[in-house]
């Protein structure tokens, strides 16, 4: 596993309302020189804290044991 550093900051927008935030962020993947047999494995995370102050840890996947969201297992989204 290595960092990408050949792409360029994603796009982020934002939508909310009472009931529901929503974000969407998009990469531009044609930079990246990859061959055809190559899989990305993507994580998605994402720590919300509520007004009271408690914090809850998402993602697609959780190693055992505390939230590490660096862990290779977190990593569970493989794109082909």
């Amino acid at each position: 596993m290595r960092v990408v550093t050949e792409i360029s900051a994603p796009q982020i927008a934002v939508e909310s309302s009472p009931e529901r935030y929503t974000l969407q962020a998009s990469l531009e993947l044609d930079q990246l020189l990859l061959s055809r047999d190559t899989t990305l494995r993507l994580g998605l995370s994402a720590v919300i804290e509520e007004n009271s102050g408690h914090r809850a840890y998402w993602a697609l996947a959780h190693p055992p044991g505390k939230a590490d969201f660096h862990h290779s297992d977190c990593f569970a989204l493989e794109v082909i």
